[in-house]
């Protein structure tokens, strides 16, 4: 085959790949957007949201500025929502036996939306 050849089937492969590339991303796009947009998500996120905020002024009014807390979350969200409420307002420590207080979140069917946020001083 002649260089031109050659170079010629270059380019239709490279073009063709970024027109899949192009619209296999086009199409994930559109997707996400379409789950993110829908109304059950919406409530679940505005859910989340107001259980964060909650959660925050709970744990703002339970534990003085400044105070070591150890915290004991039953999952994983339940932990992530404890450790951004008390970022900038306690310092968390990995320790219980050095914390003047332990917080957890309960699941319970009121308090903020569904879950409570427990503060006891040690």
């Amino acid at each position: 085959m002649s260089r031109l050849v050659v170079r010629g089937l270059v380019r239709a492969i490279v073009a063709a790949t970024a027109v899949v590339v192009i619209v296999a991303a086009s199409h994930t796009s559109v997707k996400t957007t379409s789950l993110l947009a829908n109304q059950a998500s919406a409530r679940a996120w505005t859910t989340r949201y107001d259980q964060l905020t909650c959660l925050e002024a709970a744990f703002r009014h339970a534990v003085p500025e400044g105070a070591r807390v150890y915290m004991e979350a039953p999952n994983s969200d339940d932990f992530w929502i404890l450790t951004v409420s008390t970022a900038q307002w306690a310092q968390a420590t990995a320790k219980a036996a050095v914390a003047q207080w332990t917080v957890t979140v309960k699941q319970v069917p009121k308090g903020c939306n569904g879950i409570q946020l427990v503060a006891v001083r040690r």
